[in-house]
C-alpha cells in the first residue's frame, strides 16, 4: 500500500595525472498514509576538487521517520527547516556547492484547523561532513495569520557550543494582497542585528521587486 521513490546521482571526474574522484548519492523515501521515512547514503572514494576532503568515505547522513496528522506532525532524524527569511536559521542542501547543513534531532509542528496559528519547535545537532557537529541548536517559530492579507511571525534560536549559549530572535510581518506582497523582518543575534525589507508587485505584463 505504500509508495517508494528514489534517486541515484554520481558525479565523477578524471584529472590530469590519472587521479579519479567521485561524489555519489543514493536517496530513498517511503510514504504510507501519514507515515513517511527515508535515508540518503553518500559515498566519496575521493571527493571532487572543491569539496571538503573530510567527506572521504561512506556514510548515511540523511535518515528520518515522520508522522503527519491533520493539525500536527513529528519528525525524528535528519531534516531541513527555515525560520522566517532564513537570516536566523536555514538548513538546506545544494550538492553542486557541496553544502548540506541538515539538522539531526527532532521537530514537532502544531497548527489550528483554520491555519490561523502555526507553531514549530526543533532541537538537534547540525551536520558536519558525514556525521554531526558537537554543537547543538534549539529553536521555536510561531506564526499568526490575522486574515488572508496580514501575517506575523516570531522566531527564537539557541545555539549551544562548548563556549556557551548564543541566543537569537526575529520578528516579521508580511502582507499579500492582489499582485502586491511585502515582508519586513528584524533579526537580533549575538553578534548584532539585521533588517530585511522586501517588496514585490506583479501584474499581467510586468513585475517589480525590491
Amino acid at each position: 500500500g505504500g509508495q517508494l521513490t528514489g534517486g541515484l546521482e554520481s558525479d565523477m571526474a578524471l584529472y590530469r595525472g590519472g587521479s579519479f574522484a567521485a561524489n555519489n548519492y543514493l536517496k530513498l523515501d517511503y510514504v504510507h498514509g501519514r507515515f513517511s521515512a527515508g535515508l540518503q547514503m553518500e559515498y566519496y572514494p575521493t571527493p571532487l576538487l572543491g569539496y571538503a576532503p573530510e567527506l572521504k568515505g561512506f556514510g548515511v547522513p540523511g535518515k528520518y521517520i515522520a508522522w503527519t496528522a491533520e493539525t500536527w506532525s513529528l519528525t525524528l532524524g535528519d531534516f531541513y527547516d527555515q525560520f522566517g527569511s532564513g537570516l536566523l536559521l536555514r538548513s538546506w542542501e545544494d550538492r553542486s556547492l557541496g553544502w548540506n547543513n541538515s539538522i539531526g534531532g527532532a521537530r514537532a509542528t502544531l497548527r489550528t484547523a483554520d491555519d490561523r496559528f502555526t507553531a514549530r519547535v526543533l532541537y538537534g545537532f547540525p551536520r558536519k561532513y558525514l556525521w554531526y557537529d558537537s554543537s547543538q541548536i534549539a529553536g521555536a517559530d510561531l506564526t499568526f495569520r490575522l486574515n488572508d492579507i496580514f501575517a506575523f511571525e516570531g522566531c527564537f534560536t539557541d545555539r549551544i557550543s562548548a563556549t556557551g549559549h548564543s541566543l537569537g530572535g526575529s520578528l516579521a510581518a508580511s502582507c499579500d494582497a492582489g499582485g502586491f506582497s511585502g515582508k519586513a523582518e528584524y533579526v537580533m543575534m549575538g553578534a548584532g542585528n539585521a533588517q530585511l525589507l522586501s517588496l514585490h508587485y506583479a501584474a499581467r505584463a510586468a513585475a517589480v521587486s525590491g
